[in-house]
């Protein structure tokens, strides 16, 4: 009788749990089919050819292949074979991503072809209406980028990640590391004493928005930058280090203004650099360039404020053009 009553119990569960999946499976696969046709009608572009849930009994696991998603008004679109978005059944709002294939990423400035051998990532949201971001991870190792115009780069290895931070719900973290990366640079002149790839690059900074990123946002207008405190940038290039640290504004328009504290170490191959690259010639004028030998002549360490303000960009006394522009559409 206990027997009995025992397999009835495991087959009921059983029963309950399936029953259980295969609802939350078909009420998933039918949110995304609407959220692709909802985008369509707000005058996106997207669509795919294939959508399809599996992962029973324990996964809600999606498969989209040769999915398109083109956001006019921000300007950006995003092109793949195949997306894998992997999640628990009792903890959706958690996701592993894995992108397959070529992919395609369209800013306004430029359209990026990626392919790795590896890229992935994991995605948190709060389990709420408005899905609030609370972090994304990314890894991708054997990158290859082509940017258009000629220019080809890449990296061995590359982490990002992008928190919230706890009880600030407008401030997120965001790290980036970056090793043995091909800048793909064209130099217009004698090449520097420099390796084709950059050891390293870090970054650890914290930006305030002036909204959260949620669902609302990534649908609409992106939130935008209003403040950045950058903990730390570190640049290994062959013998060529640079840091830097410091406080940064973004005005109304987008401008950056602030001031960051940059140390150069080797600063013969900064300035050689420079000049190979064309930013001498291009943005210095006057005395600028012998300002430079000079502070380097006293030193091949050089400490200086990098500015932002009154709209222009100064390296220590070098005006180096206009200041640069965050949250463009």
């Amino acid at each position: 009788m206990m027997i009995r009553k025992l397999i009835f119990l495991v087959v009921l569960a059983a029963s309950l749990w399936g029953g259980y999946w295969f609802v939350g499976a078909s009420a998933k696969q039918i949110a995304l089919t609407e959220w692709f046709k909802t985008q369509n009608s707000r005058g996106w572009t997207a669509q795919y050819d294939t959508l399809d849930v599996r992962g029973f009994p324990n996964r809600f696991d999606t498969t989209i292949t040769n999915f398109l998603l083109e956001n006019p008004f921000a300007q950006w679109g995003w092109q793949g074979n195949d997306l894998e978005i992997a999640a628990l059944s009792y903890k959706p709002n958690h996701v592993i991503l894995s992108w397959h294939g070529e992919q395609i990423l369209s800013t306004p400035q430029a359209v990026l072809r990626l392919s790795a051998r590896q890229l992935r990532g994991s995605l948190v949201v709060e389990p709420s209406i408005d899905l609030t971001l609370e972090r994304v991870r990314v890894e991708a190792s054997n990158m290859e980028i082509d940017g258009g115009r000629g220019w080809k780069g890449g990296f061995d290895f590359a982490y990002m990640a992008f928190e919230n931070l706890e009880n600030r719900p407008m401030d997120y973290r965001f790290g980036l590391s970056v090793s043995a990366f091909d800048h793909g640079i064209q130099w217009q002149s004698d090449p520097p004493d420099l390796p084709r790839l950059i050891q390293s690059i870090a970054i650890d900074s914290t930006t305030t928005y002036d909204a959260p990123w949620d669902r609302l946002s990534f649908e609409s207008r992106p939130p935008r930058a209003r403040h950045i405190a950058l903990q730390s940038l570190s640049l290994q290039w062959g013998d060529l280090q640079i840091t830097a640290r410091g406080e940064l504004d973004v005005l109304a328009d987008g401008t950056l203004d602030g001031e960051l504290a940059m140390r150069i170490t080797n600063a013969r191959l900064f300035l050689s650099a420079l000049r190979a690259g064309g930013l001498l010639e291009r943005n210095l004028a006057g005395g600028a360039v012998s300002t430079l030998t000079t502070l380097i002549a006293r030193g091949n360490v050089l400490n200086l404020p990098l500015r932002f303000t009154n709209r222009r960009t100064r390296l220590g006394p070098i005006d180096l053009g206009p200041a640069p522009q965050m949250n463009r559409r």
